[in-house]
């Protein structure tokens, strides 16, 4: 999002479905993640050519209603149990 509140998605950018992500990026993602130890967020990447790059990571997302209605369901549901998950376990843990 630039400072006048626009995202990359109102600019021009676009929710595509992947069904097989490619091996090199998989591992970007997965790497950026657990290095940052981060369970769950929204990555932001590009493709050009000279291959991907990662230009955005986020552990909260600000997912935009047109991505919730791409993906027909909202993540952020799913956040919440993971915030209280967590929660949990460090509570368990204090005793």
């Amino acid at each position: 999002m630039d400072e006048n509140g626009i995202s990359s998605y109102h600019r021009g950018a676009v929710y595509e479905h992947v069904f097989e992500l490619d091996k090199l990026i998989k591992h970007m993602v997965i790497d950026s993640l657990n290095i940052l130890n981060i369970k769950m967020g929204g990555i932001d990447l590009i493709i050009n050519d000279s291959g991907p790059y990662i230009i955005d990571v986020n552990a909260t997302s600000n997912f935009s209603k047109e991505f919730v209605d791409f993906l027909q369901k909202n993540p952020l549901d799913k956040m919440g149990d993971l915030i209280i998950d967590e929660y949990l376990k460090i509570e368990e843990a204090a005793g």
